[in-house]
């Protein structure tokens, strides 16, 4: 076998691999937020834990991500599980990250505030809730959650495992080729 098929067969056992790894977390530094988006709150009226002297009429959330009206929804409860929103929240045309719900507060000292969203900009959805009170000690008031749901799409650690079991079946086809090429007989001598 001349040197130079050698170094041809070598460098592509070496190559194919690393194009694949390459491409592999290309993919996942150019798009890392396409599996992981979520419509989620980055602000509210009332906020998180915010305690006010009378109760509001009425809790808007300003979410990350345009939201879709058929599917998203805010429910507020007063401490005793009562639901005291009117209505179903509606999501502004003119702004559609932002969703309202009326409420009638009664004396309750503490609000919780339960969401559910569906985005318009990729169909994730998520769920989560906050707290907030009226005239409330710093202890009635419970914590605040926000979890994505797994309702829709893959998940994250399922579409990593797929991926790096497809680069060592890649990587191992790649090597098995790549040894496996023979050698075409060498020219006799003059």
């Amino acid at each position: 076998m001349s040197l130079s098929r050698r170094v041809k067969s070598r460098l592509s056992v070496i190559v194919v691999p690393a194009a694949a790894l390459f491409l592999a977390f290309g993919a996942i530094v150019a798009f890392p937020t396409a599996a992981f988006a979520h419509a989620k709150p980055v602000s509210s009226t009332p906020s998180p834990n915010q305690n006010l002297t009378t109760a509001p009429t009425s809790v808007t959330i300003i979410f990350g991500q345009n939201v879709k009206p058929d599917g998203s929804d805010i429910i507020v409860y007063d401490k005793d599980g009562k639901k005291v929103s009117t209505a179903a929240a509606t999501v502004d045309p003119n702004d559609l990250k932002k969703m309202s719900v009326p409420m009638a507060g009664d004396d309750s000292e503490s609000y919780l505030v339960v969401w559910h969203t569906v985005s318009a900009d990729d169909g994730e959805s998520a769920i989560g809730s906050f707290s907030f009170g009226v005239n409330a000690a710093a202890d009635d008031l419970p914590s605040s959650t926000t979890t994505p749901s797994a309702s829709s799409g893959v998940q994250p650690w399922l579409a990593a495992l797929i991926g790096v079991i497809g680069l060592i079946l890649g990587g191992g086809a790649g090597y098995y080729f790549a040894r496996r090429q023979t050698p075409t007989p060498a020219a006799p001598a003059q």
